[in-house]
């Protein structure tokens, strides 16, 4: 979640979602700049003979209007942040939203199975933990895919905020932002819900850091964001471990748990967690955005979902990929030779 702002590569190409927008389209930088005057202040090497131009990716306010513009020009969403709250990169969340897409089509719950394309059946409904300032998951799921959300926040400029993008764009119906004061993360904002109504899926961009310690030394933090948004104690472990125990109790009332993970290590630990518990299934996955990668993981109580139609990314498939790529040559013609195999294969 946090420093993903890093310069991309010009191409998402295969490593983003089939179904993202960007994957084989990335923005046009010089032909926005000509459409949005206020974004065209912030590109740089414009070449206006070749019609191109490049962005200044180490400025926060360009990396925040590039996201401001892309909002309004493909979604037509108004959008706007604070300078010190976290700006989301666009197509990285998109990746998100259609991975928990594939989830929702994997599963057979209360009689309707999803798909990406819209339902005719009842409305999907999730819950954001944490939305943040930009509120940028309920944003684009109530207007690419009309779900519904509860948005929860505990920071209170960042819930007024988030307040007022939901509110500019008449998305009221669909997304209730709530303001939350303990780290109960499910269980608060679910205290005034009629116990009956069930959710389609949780999903959260948790605090990467343990402290700002760990955040200002860490190479891939140079975006801007607040403390809540960037630390939390025992950092997205501690976190996402909060949101599994909350799970057990709410393992009825919701089909998918969901979150990014920020470090491979993590997620390993996560895992472990998991296995722990009484879950019937879990996924991972990889996002990639330009050359920062993340991590997904869900665990579901229910068994009215399919088997995992991809290799897991810690999985045995992917380990016994490795494997079958390793390969060298020695010399086995003489004694020498053989030793040395036998030193690379039992002693190393």
């Amino acid at each position: 979640m946090r420093g993903e702002h890093r310069r991309p590569t010009p191409h998402l190409g295969a490593l983003a979602h089939d179904r993202n927008r960007y994957k084989d389209n990335p923005p046009d930088f010089y032909a926005l700049g000509e459409q949005y005057p206020e974004f065209k202040q912030y590109l740089r090497n414009v070449d206006d003979a070749r019609c191109r131009a490049s962005l200044a990716w180490d400025d926060p306010f360009a990396v925040r209007e590039l996201t401001k513009t892309l909002l309004l020009h493909d979604f037509g969403l108004r959008w706007d942040i604070p300078i010190n709250r976290l700006c989301p990169p666009l197509p990285n969340r998109l990746n998100y939203l259609h991975w928990i897409e594939d989830l929702l089509a994997q599963a057979n719950w209360n009689g309707k199975r999803q798909t990406h394309q819209k339902s005719t059946e009842v409305a999907v409904s999730g819950i954001d933990v944490g939305t943040g300032a930009n509120c940028i998951y309920a944003l684009l799921g109530a207007t690419m895919s009309k779900w519904k959300f509860i948005a929860t926040e505990i920071d209170p400029v960042s819930y007024e905020c988030a307040k007022e993008n939901i509110t500019s764009n008449q998305l009221e119906t669909l997304i209730s932002i709530k303001q939350t004061h303990t780290d109960k993360l499910l269980l608060e904002p679910l205290e005034d819900e009629p116990p009956e109504r069930k959710f389609d899926f949780v999903m959260c961009n948790p605090p990467f850091f343990d402290n700002m310690k760990e955040a200002d030394t860490n190479p891939e933090s140079s975006c801007m964001g607040s403390t809540n948004e960037m630390m939390f104690p025992g950092g997205e472990v501690a976190f996402i471990g909060n949101m599994i125990s909350e799970s057990e109790m709410l393992q009825n009332r919701i089909l998918w748990f969901t979150s990014m993970v920020g470090k491979k290590s993590s997620l390993r630990k996560l895992l472990a967690l998991l296995r722990g518990k009484q879950v019937k299934s879990t996924r991972t996955t990889e996002f990639f955005q330009g050359r920062t990668k993340r991590w997904g993981i869900a665990w579901t109580f229910s068994t009215d979902v399919m088997d995992d139609p991809t290799p897991k990314v810690l999985g045995k498939r992917k380990e016994a990929h490795r494997r079958q790529e390793l390969s060298f040559q020695v010399p086995v013609k003489t004694q020498e030779g053989l030793f040395n195999v036998l030193s690379v294969l039992f002693i190393a």
